[in-house]
């Protein structure tokens, strides 16, 4: 599915519900934003999400 949306349309919350079935319960946002943690927190209130923006935010984690 994630090859897949390279070249056609991104079904971001069918792949996080899938990767979250799998077994994900962590997401990290690297970069300035936190618009894709809001998406997966919209999606599953119960997963663990962190934004990185810099070198102290790696180190926080």
């Amino acid at each position: 599915l994630l090859h897949r949306q390279l070249y056609s349309s991104v079904k971001w919350e069918q792949l996080i519900r899938n990767m979250i079935r799998d077994g994900a319960n962590s997401f990290y946002e690297i970069g300035n934003g936190k618009v894709l943690t809001g998406l997966i927190k919209k999606i599953n209130p119960d997963v663990k999400t962190f934004n990185i923006s810099n070198f102290e935010d790696i180190q926080k984690i």
